[in-house]
Parts: C-alpha cells; sequence; structure tokens
C-alpha cells in the first residue's frame, strides 16, 4: 500500500503544529506596538509626574505654611499692640485731675464733657463709662447709664485685661477698665473708667494686612482666638461662626490640634482643604492667638499649573510616540505581509515564484533571508524527491530487465563463440559478424551492468574522506586519456583541510565519472578544471569545469535523467547513477552551463564533524 504524498501545504501544516496560517490574531504587532508606546510614556510619564507633583507640592506647602506663620505672628503682635495702645489711653485717662470730681455729690458737667471730648477725637470708642466706688455710673457718653450701676471686668488677682462682652451697640467691644487713683492717698481709688472699644477697630488691622496681601495675589484670612481657643473674629470674609464657636465645633480638627500644642506651626486642615499656621500670643500681649489660613489650590497653584503643563507635554510626547509607533509597525508590519503572503503561496503551490525582498539587515531581513533559503532547499528537496522517485521506478523497471536480458545474452554469446571457432576457411565473413555479434552483446552487457547498479545500490560505507586526495586520484587516473586527446587537467584546491563524510569508493566513482564525461565533450587543446571550494557551514565539496559546447537549458533540465544522453553511444546512466549517489550522502549535485561556453558539475557532500 502506497503511502499518502507529503506535499509542502502538509509539511507547513505539520511544522506549525495543524494551525491555519490564515488565523486572525487578536492582537497585531502594530496593536502591540502602540500598546508599548503608550505603556513606555504613561508609566515612566505618570510616575515621574506625580512623584515631582507631590515634591512640588510638599515644598510649596511647607514654604506657604511657614510664612502664613510669620504673618500671623504679625498680624498678632499688631493687633495686641494696639490693643495695649489703647489700654494704656485708658489709663492716661483715668488718671487726670477731672476725674477727681468724682467724690463731688453734685457732679458737674466736666468729666461729661471730657468724656464726649474723648469719644469724639477717638471715634474707635463707642462708649465711656465712669463709676464710683459703690458702681454707680456717675458719668457716661451714654446719659441712659447715670445713675445705673455697672460693675467692670475685673480680672482674678486684680489685673485688668480685656475681655469680651456685647453692648447696647450690637456691636461687640473691647471692654477696657482702668482704676481711678485718689490724688491725696493713690493707694485708694475713686471709682473706674470703663471703655467700650469697637472690635472691629481691632479687627482692622487684619483686615489690612489681608487687603494687601489681597493686592498682591493672596488670599490669606485671619481668625483671632482667646486663650481658651474660643473664636473671638478676624479678616475672613467667608467665616460665618459666630463669636465665642470653637475650633473643634467647627470641624476644624487639624488645627484645634495644632492649637492645643500652644506652639508656632501649620498644618492642612481637610475640613477647609487649607492650610492653617498658628501663632500664640506674645509675652506681655493680650492672650489672643491668631490663626493664618490659605486655601491649598492658591498655595499650590504652580504646582498644579506645572500639573497641566506636564500633562499636556505628555500628551504631546505620548501622540508623537504613537506616531512614531505607528510607522515603525507599518515598516516592521510590510515585510511581515510579504512574507505572510510568500509563505500562503507556498503552502497552496508548493513553488514560490521569486524570492521575497530582503531590504533590511535587521531580524526581519534575516528572517526574509532565511525563508528564501528554506523556499530553495524545499524547492531543491522536492526536485531531489521527484528524481529519487524516478531512479526507484527506474530501478525496478531495471531490476526485470536485467533479470530478463541478461540469460540470452549469455546464450548469443556463446553461440557466437562457438561459430567463431569453426575451421572452415569459407567462413571468415561469418567469423567477422560472430565478433560483431559478440561486442553487441558486450555492450549490451554494459547496459545491463549500469542498470543492476542503478537498481541495486550497495551498503555505503562512510568515513572522513579528504576530497583534495581522492581528487587527485582521480586526474591521475584521466590523465593519460587527457593527454591523448590534448586536453588540459587543472586542479585549483582550497588551502586547508577539505574532509567530506562519505564512502570514498562511490565518490571516487562520481568524481571519475564527472571528469570522463568531459573528457568526452571537450574538444582538442580544450582544458578540465577541478576545485574544491571553501568549506562552508557543514559543506563540502568540488567543481568539474570543461570548455565544451556547453548545455542548453532544456537540456540541462534533462541531464540527471536516466537512458537520456547527448552523445553518441552513451547510456544516458551515468549521470544518474551519480546523483543517486550523490543524494544517498545526504549531498547535492547540479550542472550550471551557458550554451557554447563549457559546464560546470557541482557536488556538495556533507563535511566531516559537520552538523548533522
Amino acid at each position: 500500500m502506497c503511502a499518502p504524498r507529503r506535499t509542502a501545504t502538509g509539511f507547513l501544516q505539520a511544522r506549525s503544529g495543524g494551525r491555519q496560517l490564515n488565523r486572525p490574531y487578536p492582537y497585531s504587532i502594530r496593536t502591540k506596538l502602540l500598546l508599548f508606546a503608550f505603556v513606555l510614556v504613561i508609566v515612566p510619564g505618570g510616575l515621574i509626574g506625580v512623584l515631582a507633583f507631590r515634591m512640588a507640592s510638599g515644598a510649596l506647602v511647607a514654604r506657604a505654611g511657614q510664612q502664613l506663620t510669620v504673618l500671623a505672628r504679625d498680624v498678632g503682635v499688631e493687633v495686641g499692640e494696639d490693643a495695649a495702645a489703647q489700654r494704656t489711653n485708658v489709663e492716661a485717662w483715668a488718671r487726670q485731675e477731672v476725674m477727681r470730681d468724682i467724690v463731688v455729690d453734685d457732679i458737674d458737667k466736666r468729666i461729661a464733657k471730657f468724656l464726649t471730648s474723648i469719644a469724639a477725637s477717638y471715634p474707635g470708642y463707642l462708649e465711656l463709662i465712669v463709676v464710683n466706688g459703690n458702681g454707680e455710673v456717675v458719668a457716661s457718653t451714654d446719659p441712659a447709664r447715670l445713675g445705673s450701676r455697672y460693675q467692670p471686668h475685673v480680672a482674678d488677682g486684680g489685673e485688668r485685661t480685656p475681655r469680651f462682652s456685647p453692648s447696647a451697640h450690637g456691636r461687640i467691644v473691647l471692654e477696657l477698665s482702668s482704676a481711678i487713683p485718689d490724688p491725696e492717698a493713690p493707694e485708694q481709688t475713686l471709682g473706674a473708667l470703663v471703655a467700650h472699644y469697637d472690635w472691629m477697630q481691632v479687627m482692622a488691622l487684619a483686615n489690612r494686612v489681608r487687603t494687601g496681601l489681597t493686592g498682591s495675589g493672596l488670599s490669606v484670612d485671619f481668625v483671632v482666638l482667646d486663650e481658651d481657643g474660643r473664636l473671638l473674629g478676624g479678616a475672613a470674609p467667608t467665616l460665618t461662626a459666630p463669636p465665642g464657636a470653637t475650633l473643634a465645633g467647627l470641624g476644624w480638627a487639624a488645627a484645634a490640634a495644632l492649637v492645643g500644642r500652644a506652639e508656632p506651626g501649620f498644618v492642612l486642615e481637610p475640613a477647609l482643604d487649607a492650610i492653617v499656621a498658628y501663632a500664640p500670643a506674645e509675652h506681655g500681649s493680650p492672650a489672643w492667638n491668631t490663626l493664618a489660613l490659605q486655601s491649598r489650590a492658591q498655595a499650590l497653584a504652580s504646582a498644579y499649573r506645572m500639573r497641566r503643563q506636564v500633562g499636556l507635554l505628555l500628551v504631546g510626547v505620548l501622540g508623537l510616540a504613537l506616531v512614531v509607533a505607528a510607522v515603525l509597525a507599518e515598516r516592521m508590519i510590510r515585510p511581515v505581509r510579504v512574507l505572510t503572503a510568500a509563505t500562503r503561496q507556498l503552502a497552496a503551490t508548493g513553488e514560490l515564484a521569486e524570492p521575497i525582498p530582503v531590504r533590511s539587515a535587521d531580524e526581519i531581513g534575516e528572517l526574509g533571508a532565511a525563508f528564501n533559503t528554506a523556499a530553495g532547499d524545499l524547492r531543491r528537496a522536492r526536485e531531489h524527491l521527484v528524481a529519487a522517485s524516478k531512479l526507484a521506478f527506474v530501478g525496478e523497471i531495471a531490476a526485470g530487465m536485467a533479470h530478463e536480458i541478461r540469460t540470452p545474452l549469455g546464450i548469443l554469446r556463446s553461440s557466437a563463440q562457438m561459430l567463431g571457432r569453426s575451421s572452415d576457411e569459407s567462413a571468415a565473413a561469418r567469423r567477422e559478424l560472430v565478433q560483431m555479434m559478440i561486442e553487441e552483446v558486450d555492450r549490451l552487457d554494459r547496459v545491463v551492468t549500469g542498470l543492476t547498479d542503478l537498481a541495486r545500490p550497495r551498503k555505503l560505507a562512510i568515513q572522513p574522506v579528504p576530497l583534495n586526495e581522492l581528487l587527485r586520484r582521480a586526474l591521475d587516473f584521466a590523465a593519460g586519456q587527457a593527454a591523448e586527446k590534448g586536453i588540459e587537467l587543472r586542479r585549483a584546491f582550497a588551502d586547508g583541510p577539505c574532509v567530506a563524510h562519505c564512502d570514498p569508493d562511490e565518490i571516487y566513482q562520481v568524481a571519475l565519472n564527472l571528469i570522463v564525461n568531459a573528457l568526452q565533450v571537450t574538444p582538442r587543446g580544450g582544458s578540465i578544471a577541478v576545485r574544491t571550494f571553501t568549506p562552508r557551514p557543514g559543506r563540502v565539496g568540488f567543481d568539474v569545469t570543461d570548455t565544451g559546447p556547453g548545455l542548453s537549458p532544456e537540456r540541462q533540465a534533462q541531464i540527471f535523467t536516466p537512458f537520456v544522453s547527448f552523445r553518441e553511444g552513451g547510456t544516458g546512466l551515468g549521470l544518474a547513477v551519480a546523483q543517486r549517489t550523490v543524494l544517498a550522502h545526504g549531498g547535492t549535485i547540479a550542472v550550471h552551463s551557458t550554451l557554447g561556453d563549457g559546464a560546470t558539475f557541482t557536488v556538495e557532500l556533507p563535511a566531516f564533524g559537520g552538523p548533522a
């Protein structure tokens, strides 16, 4: 039973594991390159951008926090100094001589006029009150208070400190009080002078600082707290909390913790999304603490601007990288498409119309060159397979013919010899005919012997064989015949070892056959050159070149076909046997010729020690 023929398509499918070559792939080279370019730009660019933003943000927060701490301290100092100046004024007014009229039961209008003049000269004072030792109001800028009782706020231990209290003016006032000393007995007091100073006048300092900063492009709010951390006021238009509210009550946990440490510093307050700086009251000033607030968006404006610029730059670089990746992908895909089309053609027809062009020296170019080499090897393998199948078929026929022809040939030759030994003198002509019969039988015997050799190849005795020595022996053997015909034999052997892995007797017959064939077609005065070429990876070989008439392309295609001979008397089996021998060694034999310009037969064999 014949084995199924293994076509090129079957071979390629077998090598690919049975997969179809035209199967669509979900991720093309272009997609992969674009994804690679995207990741290559986005990942490091994004990481660098995030890292740069975080570092810049941290530096800007630290810088803004330090500046806000200085501003909070400066505003706190100015507010404290203003309050201290107003307290000094009240103390000075309480020591005025006019205040001794307080001891007169019938108080004249002098104290009232004095208080009115003070209120007119100092607009910040909303109300001035004089009380006697019994706490009775004896003079006031508000006549409705006369005769009423009023107890000034006095701190524990007798130290008069500023306090906040609501007043009839509907405003928050800073109450300042100072004892009125007795001129005759300074250790005694006649009463007290109480001043209600408009708290907005105190906060006006903070507002002026805020306005100045706004003109410079900065929006900073200021909040003043009392010694217990309660809200007193400030320059914060967006703050709607009432006076007396605590930071914890407002939800400013980070700011409350900062104030609780009683040390200057700054924090990032998540509830406000702002940077809050804290400055405690200066020694000797009212126990007021100051907070300076700036939104994080403004503090980090340059960092956000840098982030936008980096983002735009990253988008630009990404676009450029994608364009470059698309161009590179197209340059890579174009030869791959050509290679794919050639592979499909080779799989479908077993033939490659022409080698694919190799336009680069990179890996793709190397792949294209390797594919061309593989396609050429496949074509030659098919040709050798066809030639081997022809030789096998011819060998089967030759074996039968040799068996059937050899026996009658032996009988014919013996009969002719017996007729030739006859002593009859009149049989001279008959003996000449008998001799011709014997010669023709010998020629037929040579044909039968060639057929037998073709049909029954013997087992090869493979061993390392120096080709130079083998060819030198063949040339020496043919030297006599060459000299007789006036043909020059030339030898050009490569330097260094040229060792083949072959049967020396078989390859010697091949070389001798090629040299003898060249002698038979080369005219007198011509030449024959035998050359060994430089070993290639795993291959060695030799050329036999003659100066004969050459071969046409049609004859080159038939030169190794059994029983095809282009010279008179040839059997057409010598080159067929030579081809079978070379193929049996795993080698190749080929002819290259131009009509009228001689021919070259090239034999390649496995090198000794080369790859299997």
